[in-house]
């Protein structure tokens, strides 16, 4: 559990020397992996290590490597194969999903979908994941974790300390048109724990597009959230199963996040003055936009309540 209280707005890591480093979750088991060829891998076995942290998967399941690339530039012929992390101008680290083990960067993904200890849904519990395809990171200092993956708009990811959900920021690439993103600190108690009860399925975790896109639409994502010596994080998709780059460990806060294609195209994910649903250049946001509730359900102007639109929350009286 988190040793002190904290802003689950105003996140400030306490580690006194800034270091970065990113673990790619098939750093050690790529090379065994082939595609749709599914591989057994224990629950306990490591998939890579920080001087800080440690990744493996969380549970006993069969994995597969996956293609981990996109979205299209406005050309449609690349994709944005780079995720940059930026602190003032200054470069924190750089993904390359360029070509390995005959893949676009290979990402880890399970065959099971995870389930609780009772085989129940993450978001309806609220209980940790327990079988399946999920993933661990073991922590010794306090800092934060950036989990990069390729996200899905119409998913559901769950992150856990311990036992407990835990807040967290998303946004992920669609296309060359727009960034979807959303915000769980809007729900966290003063602790970071998701302090909203209820049933979590209907889409209060999933991704609000924006600007006329679909919503089943994927790409590369991330999920980011504090992390605190000496505990333990759980994280994966609810329902389905997670395509996992990998983890960037940090000891402080990134502000800038993007993704890039080989041509210097750039969508951003992450901007300085926190999570972005950026809206790229000849795009302008909408007042007749469709709204939607925080259960991702599509309603009318008149809906009473925490409503989104153009990717943005607001209250209607």
């Amino acid at each position: 559990m988190k040793k002190f209280l904290l802003s689950a707005v105003a996140l400030v890591a306490t580690m006194s020397v800034n270091a970065q480093e990113f673990i790619y979750a098939v750093e050690t088991v790529g090379a065994d992996l082939n595609g749709d060829a599914v591989t057994a891998i224990s629950g306990t076995f490591e998939l890579g290590s920080s001087s800080t942290a440690t990744l493996s998967v969380g549970a006993e399941s069969s994995w597969k490597l996956v293609s981990i690339n996109g979205p299209k530039d406005a050309a449609e012929d690349a994709s944005f194969r780079y995720v940059n992390f930026v602190n003032e101008g200054i470069t924190v680290a750089e993904t390359d999903m360029t070509d390995t083990y005959g893949y676009a960067q290979g990402g880890l993904q399970g065959n099971d979908n995870p389930k609780d200890i009772d085989g129940g849904s993450t978001p309806t519990t609220f209980q940790v994941f327990a079988t399946g395809a999920f993933y661990k990171l073991d922590v010794t200092a306090d800092g934060y974790a950036y989990v990069v993956h390729k996200g899905s708009s119409n998913k559901q990811y769950m992150v856990f300390e311990g036992s407990s959900a835990l807040a967290y920021e998303y946004a992920q690439g669609i296309d060359y048109q727009t960034v979807a993103a959303y915000d769980l600190y809007s729900y966290a108690d003063e602790y970071g724990y998701i302090s909203l009860t209820g049933d979590l399925s209907g889409g209060v975790s999933s991704v609000q597009t924006i600007t006329g896109v679909g919503s089943s639409n994927s790409g590369v994502s991330y999920i980011g959230f504090p992390i605190y010596a000496d505990c333990t994080y759980s994280f994966g998709a609810s329902g389905s199963k997670m395509s996992l780059l990998g983890v960037l460990v940090t000891t402080e806060e990134v502000t800038d996040i993007t993704v890039s294609t080989v041509n210097g195209d750039v969508l951003t994910l992450k901007g300085a003055t926190g999570i972005s649903s950026a809206v790229v250049s000849g795009n302008v946001l909408s007042t007749d936009a469709p709204i939607y509730n925080i259960a991702g359900q599509r309603v009318s102007a008149s809906t009473k309540g925490l409503l989104i639109q153009n990717g943005k929350k607001f209250i209607n009286k």
